[in-house]
């Protein structure tokens, strides 16, 4: 019996494997588009706590759509405080043309899951909760290739995890001016077990 059940996932292993290879046996072009963006700007706490911030991130779009996602990470300092600050997160957002004017709308939520401030004085680390990161842009076109952004940011911290209260003491907004390099391309999709490059105008 087990010997049965054996040889019976090989088949469906095998028979899947199989469809797949036929399914590709034709290459595909596959549009492929991605964005580096720095942010760079002002950063305050709402209270005592202001300086700058600056938001790195690389994202990478879902096929032709609208929506993508990537990782980025989040640094400065609070100059009144003399604390430096990072965050390192994961990301999901919504890209969109607004129309014929050449602007664009960006919808970006960070989901914050590691970080900290450092005290400048002592060197003492402090790590922070995970937090939430979202962000609202409009672009304006730069070069062809290059655009920039107006972005607002808030972190939003709900818990702070030296005291153990659940408050917002802990968040802080970003009001940021973004640099962007956008890249557009089709790769070619081949089946997995060809190694050979077709380039433009050549025929296999």
């Amino acid at each position: 019996m087990n010997r049965f059940f054996s040889i019976l996932v090989f088949a469906l292993i095998f028979t899947i494997a199989g469809t797949q290879e036929a399914e590709a046996d034709y290459p595909s072009s596959v549009p492929v588009k991605s964005i580096f963006s720095i942010d760079t700007g002002f950063a305050s706490d709402g209270s005592n706590g202001y300086g700058y911030g600056v938001f790195i991130k690389s994202s990478s779009y879902i096929g032709d759509g609208p929506l993508y996602y990537g990782f980025g990470s989040i640094f400065g300092e609070f100059i009144s405080k003399k604390e430096n600050f990072f965050e390192t997160g994961f990301f999901f957002g919504y890209y969109h043309l607004i129309g014929d004017t050449g602007l664009d709308l960006d919808l970006c939520l960070d989901v914050i899951a590691t970080g900290g401030r450092i005290e400048q004085a002592t060197n003492l680390y402090r790590a922070e909760a995970p937090a939430l990161h979202p962000g609202i842009s409009i672009g304006f076109p730069l070069m062809s290739n290059f655009d920039t952004a107006l972005t607002f940011a808030p972190v939003i911290r709900p818990y702070d995890a030296a005291t153990g209260n659940w408050d917002f003491s802990r968040s802080y907004l970003n009001v940021s001016l973004a640099l962007r390099f956008k890249s557009y391309m089709d790769a070619v999709k081949l089946p997995w077990n060809k190694t050979s490059i077709i380039k433009k105008g050549e025929s296999k």
